[in-house]
Formats: structure tokens, C-alpha cells, sequence
């Protein structure tokens, strides 16, 4: 079977403040296509660019994309593909990238939506 996708964080359409990066986790072991690295089986794009990052993989079933910069206030796309389950000789290819998006809110803002909790931040207000 192909490697699907289980969760990501932040979730499909969430908006939060700039996360420190973007986890996909998968329903099975994953090696990448063509061996070396996953630095290809995550793209984040928002207005149309790619948002350039790193990926790294903390273990067989989790994918991390760290940005090289803060991410700003906008809409992101994330495209999850180039990889394959790890069944020893017998991998199979993703069948079809994964795609979700989330919206970053500046840090300030007065409410937000963090994977479905919601949380307030209230200004501070000095007397």
C-alpha cells in the first residue's frame, strides 16, 4: 500500500500564529524516490512561490518542513509527494500528492485557531 497521510500540523485549514515548522505524519514507514533525502516530498507555497525551508524526517513515519524564515501573515499551501511506503524491496509510490493549507495570522492578533482549540490573547493594557 501507499503511504497515506495520517495528520498534519498545523491541520487543513486552520489559521494560527507563524509555526516553527510544518509535520506530516504517515500511516506507514516512508523512504524517499530516489533514495538520499525528502528535501523534495515537501512544498509550502503562498501567492503563487515556493517558501524555500528544509525538511528532515525524525523518524520512518514523520516528515518536518522547518522554513528559513519566520513565515508571514498569509495563506500557505503545502504539497506532500516524491516518497514511498518502506516495505523493505517491495515500496510503493504515493499515489497522489496530499495537499492541505493553512492561514498565519500576525502574533499580535486578538484571536486565533490553533488545531481546533481555540485560544485568546487579550493586549496588555498598563494603568
Amino acid at each position: 500500500r501507499d503511504p497515506l497521510v495520517e495528520s498534519t500540523t498545523p491541520a487543513d485549514g486552520v489559521t494560527v500564529v507563524p509555526p516553527a515548522n510544518v509535520t506530516v505524519a504517515f500511516s506507514r514507514a516512508i523512504q524517499p524516490l530516489q533514495g538520499g533525502d525528502f528535501s523534495s516530498s515537501i512544498v509550502v507555497e503562498s501567492n503563487g512561490g515556493a517558501i524555500p525551508g528544509t525538511v528532515s524526517a525524525p523518524d520512518n513515519q514523520t516528515l518536518v518542513w522547518t522554513p528559513a524564515a519566520a513565515l508571514g501573515s498569509g495563506t500557505y499551501q503545502v504539497t506532500v509527494f516524491n516518497l514511498r511506503s518502506d516495505l523493505g524491496g517491495e515500496s510503493v509510490l504515493m499515489q497522489a500528492p496530499y495537499v492541505f493549507s493553512f492561514t498565519v495570522t500576525a502574533q499580535n492578533a486578538g484571536f486565533f485557531v490553533y488545531d481546533g482549540a481555540f485560544q485568546v490573547r487579550l493586549p496588555l493594557v498598563r494603568q
